[in-house]
């Protein structure tokens, strides 16, 4: 089967980015859009939730993401976060030795093992091959992160 669009384009916004459905070598992807244009994520929906590569240096992740989400950065990364809804979840894993920064909704805070970074505060990684970040809802307006020694940006 040829490579072709399945859908349109959904409406772009800052916080939201798009979404494009297309096939590309047989298999149904979801691609992600910011809305200055750029592609930034491939994903695939597998059993269990959605898989990621990030493919840019800035990503504004939509909450279909932040459902059981595996999110895979080969470089540096600035990942911004949808506002948290119960039962959201993801995974940030560096493969390579990379920074990432996790920056939540306005909004929002992230609780890194403990440790908050303050309303809209980001969270950084160690720069190691393999540093992980597992984010769950722990409540309203707040993102819990279980992580490998990530910690506030100051």
């Amino acid at each position: 089967m040829s490579d072709k669009t399945l859908a349109s384009l959904t409406a772009a916004s800052p916080a939201t980015g798009g979404l494009l459905y297309g096939t590309q070598g047989g298999a149904d992807r979801k691609f992600t859009l910011s809305a200055a244009g750029a592609a930034l994520i491939e994903a695939t929906t597998p059993p269990g939730g959605i898989k990621a590569l990030i493919t840019s240096d800035y990503v504004i992740l939509n909450p279909d993401q932040c459902r059981n989400g595996i999110i895979y950065a080969p470089a540096n990364a600035g990942i911004n976060l949808p506002a948290i809804e119960d039962g959201m979840s993801l995974t940030i894993i560096a493969v390579g030795a990379i920074y990432i920064s996790l920056t939540p909704n306005g909004s929002d805070q992230i609780l890194t093992d403990g440790v908050t970074a303050g309303t809209g505060g980001s969270i950084t990684n160690n720069g190691l091959n393999g540093d992980k970040a597992t984010l769950t809802y722990h409540s309203e307006g707040t993102w819990y992160a279980s992580t490998n020694g990530w910690f506030p940006i100051v």
